[in-house]
């Protein structure tokens, strides 16, 4: 059966993450890159000096970018052709959602937009694929009770197998771990490699 994902990243230009400056888009079929996209978005809105100096964005390099609408119509086709999936799929899909709904798509439409990720855990259930979820409590631009603990009661009810690890007082920033070792347990114990020194590793 042919697998095509469509792998995307936006950049936002404020705090408020309902609009975008930025989205990339690679399609993978198969294991395969057969098609990427890239282009700065107009956001018709402003910028914040945090954002500026993460993404490295400016509002003069957005300015002659095509707004939301006009790039919506060019890569509509594309976001729809696939699973979507992303590095951090509930704030990506969070600011896809705002930004149709900021130009006219009604929460009718948005419901039955059947992209989101979390609307094609079966699969990865029936290939018994353990999940790690990192998030922080704190975290509202992708609070973890409209995202994360969703996600993992869907998971776990396909019988799937799903652990959190909920940092508290830590917001969307950062994504990481002060001390990793959590993370690579996790990836060495569903490798077969528990127990393996690390530290005798050349």
């Amino acid at each position: 059966m042919e697998e095509r994902y469509i792998a995307f990243d936006v950049e936002t230009p404020n705090s408020a993450n309902d609009r975008m400056s930025a989205i990339g888009i690679t399609v993978i079929e198969n294991g395969v890159i057969v098609d990427d996209f890239y282009s700065l978005v107009n956001p018709e809105a402003r910028f914040d000096y945090f954002n500026i100096q993460l993404t490295g964005i400016t509002p003069e390099m957005a300015a002659e970018a095509p707004a939301f609408p006009q790039l919506w119509a060019e890569i509509e086709p594309l976001m729809s052709s696939g699973v979507l999936v992303a590095h951090s799929a509930p704030f990506d899909m969070g600011v896809l959602a705002k930004c149709l709904n900021a130009y006219g798509i009604t929460e009718e439409e948005a419901a039955t937009f059947t992209g989101n990720p979390i609307d094609h855990l079966e699969p990865i259930a029936q290939a018994r694929i353990p999940l790690l979820h990192v998030c922080g409590a704190a975290d509202t631009d992708v609070p973890v009770a409209e995202n994360t603990a969703i996600l993992a009661e869907r998971y776990r009810a396909l019988g799937g197998s799903i652990a959190l690890i909920i940092k508290e007082g830590c917001a969307h920033h950062p994504h990481s771990l002060e001390d990793p070792k959590p993370i690579v347990d996790f990836i060495l114990k569903h490798t077969g490699q528990a127990g393996t020194d690390l530290s005798a590793q050349p």
